[in-house]
């Protein structure tokens, strides 16, 4: 008896580990590790879409409190100096004179920017680029490596552009164009047309009505219809919209040093550093609405933000302004403000209309 009890024991205990061994062997068939990957992949893409709103959600606020840095230095430059900066300053014009316009300038010029940056806590930039002192193109000779600092301030984290701005070197008279620091923020030239028109006299010529000229630095006193009602800077993007060879549909941004060009067209003229409402705001706008003419993106304002554009407004409060703004400019019509849309109006310091 004893001998059979020891000998059931083992049968049972050998039955035992071959039914464990068969459960550790058993694993996932095909169909279940699909469905498994099916879940996750339906999982993941339900929580993409909400990852990126967020990201994208963090960013626009990123960008609101650099225009609002911004507008914080506007007025800190106003208290110092009576005006905000002129939106370019060319060799041997005094900024501040009415007087002046941008085509009796030469083509090399400081930015708006370069004036704000002691108050944008990038003083030891400023002090050496020395602007009171030196022009632009003698830093370009002598200190080039300064004008290709990349400033966050006037970055918008949505855009992904480089550092340096590729599609707006300036122009150093055939040799090699060089590549400064790139900006997605531009001053505000309301309504007005820049580029290279004759002379003031030319009865076609609308002068700059925003917040920004060339050689000319606006004052709050200048701001008519309210420093609230105005805009004073306003987003870029960097890229195209449509084809590449096509300068129509060029963003490219703009960049922070300055330019060297006193036109309004070329990449490294006026438009690098300031911009308009000519230029419907939606992507696929029209310079004045001609549908001849579409694009001109780069004289306008633009951003990678999903629906509109963040604008700074003259008093340092920051809008986003949806491409469902109410829109409207002629050409023929230019002169005649009633005939605006909002957005050209809340561009225009001095029309008169709400």
């Amino acid at each position: 008896m004893p001998f059979a009890a020891a000998a059931k024991k083992r049968c049972r205990s050998r039955a035992a580990v071959a039914a464990r061994g068969a459960c550790l062997l058993h694993g996932f068939t095909l169909v279940e590790v699909l469905v498994v990957v099916a879940i996750i992949g339906v999982l993941f893409a339900l929580l993409l879409p909400a990852v990126q709103a967020a990201r994208e959600s963090a960013r626009r606020v990123q960008c609101q409190n650099r225009l609002k840095q911004i507008g914080l230095a506007l007025h800190d430059h106003h208290a110092a100096h009576s005006a905000f900066p002129a939106g370019g300053l060319g060799d041997g014009d005094p900024a501040g004179d009415p007087g002046n316009h941008f085509f009796d300038s030469v083509g090399w010029s400081w930015g708006w920017q370069v004036a704000l940056l002691p108050y944008l806590d990038h003083g030891p930039l400023y002090d050496a680029l020395d602007p009171t002192y030196q022009t632009l193109d003698e830093v370009v000779d002598y200190d080039f490596e300064l004008l290709e600092t990349p400033l966050s301030v006037f970055r918008c984290p949505s855009d992904d552009g480089s550092p340096l701005n590729e599609m707006r070197p300036l122009d150093t008279d055939g040799e090699t164009p060089l590549e400064v620091g790139r900006s997605n923020y531009v001053g505000n030239t309301g309504t007005g047309q820049y580029g290279p028109w004759p002379d003031a006299s030319n009865p076609d010529f609308l002068d700059p009505n925003g917040l920004f000229q060339f050689n000319r630095a606006i004052r709050t006193v200048d701001v008519s219809d309210g420093l609230s009602n105005t805009f004073a800077v306003g987003e870029r993007r960097s890229g195209f919209t449509g084809a590449p060879e096509d300068s129509r549909d060029w963003h490219i941004a703009a960049i922070w040093p300055g330019i060297s060009d006193k036109s309004g067209w070329e990449p490294d003229g006026q438009s690098a550093v300031m911009g308009g409402t000519q230029v419907a705001l939606a992507n696929n706008g029209n310079w004045y609405n001609d549908p001849q003419q579409p694009g001109w993106q780069m004289l306008g304002f633009s951003s990678r933000h999903p629906g509109g554009v963040h604008i700074l407004f003259a008093d340092g409060s920051v809008h986003f302004i949806g491409n469902d703004v109410q829109q409207a400019i002629e050409f023929e019509t230019r002169f005649d403000y009633s005939t605006y849309g909002l957005y050209q109006r809340q561009s225009v310091r001095d029309d008169g209309l709400p």
